[in-house]
């Protein structure tokens, strides 16, 4: 893998970044120094980006559409700077009894997900094994934990880290390194209104050791920090960045 400078000299993709989690990446990579490209539906620019006009741009991007990514990504190569680093934050949550749950929910989630993620780093791999580069996936803690009502989301994000293991093993000789992030609870402005319930609020306080959810910020923080790091002695882990949620057995201080 190269070295932060080097990521530097080159475009740095967040997917899912127009807001939440990822206009957080998008905000903190940019006060790191790092050009980044900003992909979503909307092709929208996340807010407090605008004195960085110089390394940001934004792309409206179908992420399910492979012709699409290819051809936006080929674009920002030649337009912006040689790509160097892809952050995969899209995608969406669904959570609901299983045994009502239908089929064609499943395939959305598992499409968006994994199999749209899966598209992102095979169409951004030309441009990374050039000269080396880092993915980052976003997945969940939902991978390895038993969430009721969140088989569906649960399955994709595990399908995640088992392709971030996979990937790493096999790009690994074009010094590209991969990194699975999975964060726990984290507040956004989508979630507000579930997060706000007392009894979300007491569980919380109880199941982790902060004693409470993960702000945006600060997992953008944690992400724009890691892509200044040598990240091959970590390629293939998946890092569980939830506030000691999946290791503790109750916070009881």
């Amino acid at each position: 893998m190269p070295k932060s400078s080097e990521l530097r000299t080159g475009t740095l993709v967040v997917t899912g970044g127009s807001r939440g989690i990822g206009a957080s990446i998008v905000r903190a990579a940019l006060d790191r120094g790092f050009r980044v490209a900003a992909l979503s539906r909307s092709g929208e620019l996340p807010s407090g980006v605008e004195s960085y006009a110089d390394r940001v741009t934004a792309r409206a991007c179908d992420l399910n559409n492979e012709a699409h990514v290819r051809e936006c990504l080929a674009a920002l190569d030649a337009r912006f700077g040689q790509i160097r680093g892809l952050v995969n934050n899209a995608g969406i949550h669904r959570a609901g009894v299983s045994s009502r749950m239908k089929s064609d929910e499943f395939d959305l989630l598992l499409q968006t997900n994994a199999v749209a993620s899966f598209k992102a780093m095979r169409e951004c791999y030309p441009y990374l094994k050039r000269d080396g580069g880092v993915i980052i996936n976003i997945g969940s803690i939902f991978e390895t934990l038993g969430a009721a009502q969140n088989a569906f989301y649960s399955a994709s994000k595990a399908a995640l880290s088992a392709m971030t293991r996979s990937l790493a093993s096999e790009w690994s000789r074009d010094k590209i390194a991969l990194l699975n992030v999975a964060p726990g609870y984290v507040a956004t402005d989508m979630n507000k209104e579930y997060l706000e319930r007392p009894e979300v609020i007491d569980y919380l306080r109880r199941q982790t050791l902060i004693a409470r959810p993960a702000y945006a910020q600060e997992v953008g923080e944690l992400i724009a920090g890691l892509l200044d790091l040598d990240l091959m002695l970590l390629t293939g882990q998946t890092l569980r960045a939830d506030g000691g949620h999946s290791v503790a057995h109750g916070n009881w201080n």
